[in-house]
């Protein structure tokens, strides 16, 4: 049984059932450890009576042990800074239209775009979002993004405090700054290494990066990638340098001249082709380069 899977309905299930209003993720999280915590009892019960029943087939009684083990039991509990990253993948893909609030299941995964599925919470138009857009005066920044997305599903009345539950999930109690500030710092520093990790090696959510510096930093959607999400990648780091300190401005400068080298190539975007071969079409502006394929 594989445990994210179960949180992903978890989550689901209290997202549907909220209606939109107030509740707390901290009590959500509380009510998912005593459900889990109920299931993992309830199966190492079932485990013990079906190792009980194979030890007296084999005459093995008071031989080898009928308590089960970790393995046997396949459902471990997992921390809250995790289930909160959970929380936080799937408001990404809300972010991006891989989800929708208003629909069930997987929505957009390549073929035709459908706006009206997105009434409650429209993803961004550009298949781009920025890390800490707002310090540049940028639309589509991630962590805002993301904090409306809490505030649409759990509620604007205890908003400040879900945020807060969240920025100490991801940095612990003693969190530095704004929730705002945790959820950019995980963005540039967590989220891709564990989205990379849990899709194999082959993300969905690509990150984009200038370079060393970092002077603009964001992600695009793999499954609505086209010629138009590039061009909005250059008009995004334009508008950033224009607003940049100088130190980071010919990171910014050199990074839209690579663009233009990839624009003018014109490359080929094929699906059908797989990851691989449109991640290393597009990898001159791409975080990470050979390191992830």
């Amino acid at each position: 049984m594989i445990f994210g899977t179960i949180l992903l309905r978890f989550w689901l299930k209290i997202i549907e059932k909220s209606g939109y209003e107030m509740i707390l993720i901290e009590d959500c999280l509380k009510e998912f450890e005593k459900k889990i915590s109920a299931e993992i009892e309830a199966q190492k019960v079932r485990q013990k009576r079906i190792n009980e029943i194979f030890a007296n087939a084999y005459n093995l009684d008071g031989i080898v042990s009928t308590e089960p083990s970790e393995k046997d039991i396949g459902i471990k509990m997992k921390d809250i800074r995790s289930a909160v990253s959970d929380l936080i993948s799937y408001a990404v893909g809300c972010v991006f239209g891989r989800y929708s609030l208003d629909f069930e299941g997987l929505i957009f995964a390549g073929g035709e775009w459908d706006e009206e599925k997105y009434k409650t919470f429209p993803p961004v138009k550009e298949n781009i979002v920025v890390l800490a857009g707002r310090k540049y005066g940028l639309k589509n920044d991630l962590s805002l993004l993301v904090s409306e997305f809490i505030k649409t599903v759990f509620g604007e009345e205890i908003y400040e405090e879900n945020m807060k539950f969240i920025a100490k999930a991801l940095s612990g109690d003693s969190y530095i700054g704004s929730p705002l500030a945790v959820l950019d710092s995980y963005f540039l520093k967590d989220f891709y290494k564990e989205h990379v990790r849990a899709y194999s090696g082959r993300p969905i959510y690509w990150a984009v990066s200038s370079g060393r510096a970092k002077a603009f930093f964001g992600y695009i959607y793999y499954h609505r990638i086209d010629q138009d999400t590039i061009k909005y990648i250059k008009a995004f780091s334009l508008s950033a340098a224009e607003k940049a300190e100088e130190k980071k401005k010919n990171e910014l400068y050199a990074f839209i001249e690579r663009i233009d080298n990839i624009i003018n190539l014109n490359p080929s975007i094929d699906f059908d082709a797989g990851i691989m071969y449109n991640y290393n079409n597009l990898s001159d502006f791409l975080a990470g380069l050979d390191r992830q394929f």
